[in-house]
């Protein structure tokens, strides 16, 4: 159930992105918590786990195994080269290579949000993203 309201979750945010209802939200975690918090609630009542914006974007139901628990386990868990990683960039760079990399967010749109210029955060990004391949050894050519 888990796996399938993360997927709900990711599929109605990808929907309202794509919508443009999600230009002015100023927290992403905070607004992903939000609409996993009214999916959840949605099960309750429903007392099924809805699909439905999942369904729109036709994709398949995850199906989890033993080995993809575990899998996610290792690399979700605290000691994870990535996390470690991440813990040692300062507040500022894991801040803009979040921001970027993960939430795929335009400089911009960073540098308007923490109220920096888009140098500043490419700079940020950068430094973040070379102290992450040192730390974790990633050779680059």
């Amino acid at each position: 159930m888990a796996a399938d309201l993360t997927a709900e979750t990711f599929a109605a945010a990808l929907i309202a992105v794509h919508r443009d209802h999600a230009r002015d939200v100023p927290d992403g975690a905070a607004w992903l918590c939000g609409i996993a918090r009214f999916k959840i609630i949605d099960s309750y009542r429903d007392a099924r786990q809805q699909d439905a914006a999942r369904q729109q974007l036709r994709l398949e139901r995850i199906t989890i195994e033993d080995d993809d628990i575990k899998a996610i386990d290792r690399l979700a868990g605290a000691d994870a080269p990535l996390s470690v990683a991440l813990d040692q960039l300062s507040a500022g760079e894991r801040a803009a290579v979040v921001e970027r990399v993960v939430l795929d967010r335009d400089y911009s749109q960073i540098a308007h949000d923490t109220h920096n210029s888009e140098a500043a955060i490419r700079k940020r990004v950068s430094r973040g993203l070379a102290r992450l391949r040192k730390e974790m050894g990633v050779q680059t050519k």
